[in-house]
């Protein structure tokens, strides 16, 4: 397998936020893009969700590792991380009614890459083998540019969902608004 890397994006947020609609926001998101987890759709996209109670509040670290199956030898991995440090649950009143919320230290992790050739069917042939790198550097090269623009887009995009929710302002050209703003700054 051959792998393309892509700069991981870490966004940071100290927010009173609601996290059960940001975390439907995302599952959903990476559904209707066709993200699925290792044996398909969303069953086992989530790797890990971790709850750690301390005395500044409890903390989540959830992990999903999404795969993009693109054709029979490329495909898109993506590894996405929530840390939620030091939640503690508030009262907030907005537009006169109150809601319960979480305030939280919010730290996202989004490393993604373009597999190649992720079945290794191109190793077990005899005939492609001595071709490989060529096949990459000459042939391939201008496709995989474009498959990791593709990603690249894909994950700004989760960003820009991501700085929606909690109503930041983005550089970022964004189409028409995914989801309603739902976080409450301090």
């Amino acid at each position: 397998m051959y792998v393309i890397k892509l700069d991981q994006i870490e966004t940071r947020y100290k927010y009173i936020a609601v996290i059960k609609p940001l975390y439907e926001i995302l599952h959903d998101w990476f559904m209707e893009h066709n993200y699925k987890g290792r044996f398909g759709g969303d069953k086992y996209m989530e790797t890990l969700y971790y709850l750690d109670e301390s005395q500044s509040g409890y903390n989540y670290w959830i992990w999903w590792r999404l795969f993009k199956t693109i054709n029979s030898q490329i495909r898109f991995f993506v590894s996405f991380d929530m840390l939620a440090l030091a939640v503690q649950d508030v009262q907030v009143i907005w537009q006169g009614k109150k809601y319960k919320a979480q305030k939280a230290e919010f730290t996202f992790f989004i490393n993604a890459q373009v597999q190649v050739d992720y079945n290794n069917q191109w190793e077990k042939s005899s005939l492609i083998k001595p071709f490989i790198n060529v096949m990459l550097k000459r042939v391939l090269k201008q496709n995989l540019e474009a498959y990791k623009r593709i990603l690249e887009r894909d994950m700004k995009e989760v960003q820009a969902v991501i700085k929606n929710y909690f109503g930041i302002y983005q550089y970022y050209e964004e189409r028409e608004a995914y989801h309603p703003f739902r976080g409450y700054g301090y």
